[in-house]
């Protein structure tokens, strides 16, 4: 037996038959809703959507592959407070590294897709001639960059796969029974991985990446407000004139930011 387990709390590996049950219920139901919610987008959609249905549907793909991933391939076991897990899950024969890998990929996958949707809305009400449209190329740029720039959630997964996992493995064992606690026996497990021993590099990943999520949207969020300002600011103006052009200039204007709200 691993010398390790010496201060362990226990030889026993739990099984949690009932968390792997409601992950599997889960799974199903979550495929259900959101292929009724694809259909609906494709076939029941008003048309005034336009290609913002397309971005609802890539979030629905990227949402319902991460939950897929994690409620029947994966179903991860935490072992909080340390940064180690298991998959317990249909896919728990693969390397716990790929899985890691995979895992931090899917959820900055779906990262990006809500960024997408909050920044894709309201750019919409901005029109073809503000300073603030995108060229197709920027457009795509955009894309891309937002991607790479939120796929740094793997970046902590794929560091660790440097390292020798039983070497951090037995250091965290050592900073356990050093500090007067017992080793879980899942923690020596073939398919147990240690992300890292401090979570401080997940934790400065994690903000950066939220700021920078929070700036993307707050910009596109803003600019359709100070336009929608703008154009209420032009039309108090247009009233308050005894002009008949004026009047039936801000009922055009009227009708155009409703529309634009309408498609919003």
């Amino acid at each position: 037996m691993n010398q390790s387990y010496s201060s362990a709390c226990g030889t026993a590996i739990p099984r949690y038959p009932k968390y792997i049950l409601t992950e599997h219920v889960l799974s199903v139901l979550t495929t259900c809703v959101n292929i009724t919610a694809t259909y609906c987008l494709l076939y029941r959609s008003p048309s005034f959507m336009g290609k913002f249905r397309y971005v609802l549907l890539y979030h629905l793909l990227a949402s319902t592959i991460c939950d897929l991933f994690l409620s029947l391939g994966t179903i991860p076991v935490i072992m909080i407070p340390f940064m180690v897990g298991y998959s317990i899950g249909v896919l728990q024969f693969v390397d716990p590294y790929y899985l890691a890998v995979m895992g931090f990929g899917l959820v900055g996958l779906v990262v990006s897709t809500i960024v997408l949707l909050f920044a894709y809305r309201h750019y919409q009400l901005l029109p073809s001639f503000h300073k603030h449209q995108l060229s197709k190329r920027n457009k795509r740029i955009g894309f891309v960059l937002l991607h790479a720039f939120i796929f740094l959630f793997s970046v902590p997964a794929i560091v660790t796969g440097l390292f020798d996992q039983n070497q951090m493995k037995n250091e965290l064992a050592s900073q356990i029974r050093s500090s007067g606690g017992c080793v879980p026996a899942e923690l020596f497990q073939p398919y147990a991985y240690i992300g890292m021993v401090s979570p401080l590099p997940v934790l400065i990943i994690a903000a950066v990446t939220t700021i920078v999520c929070l700036g993307v949207c707050g910009y596109f969020v803003l600019s359709a407000l100070f336009y929608l300002h703008t154009q209420i600011r032009h039309i108090e103006a247009c009233f308050t004139s005894d002009d008949d052009h004026s009047i039936r200039l801000a009922l055009v204007q009227i009708a155009f930011v409703y529309a634009q709200l309408a498609i919003e």
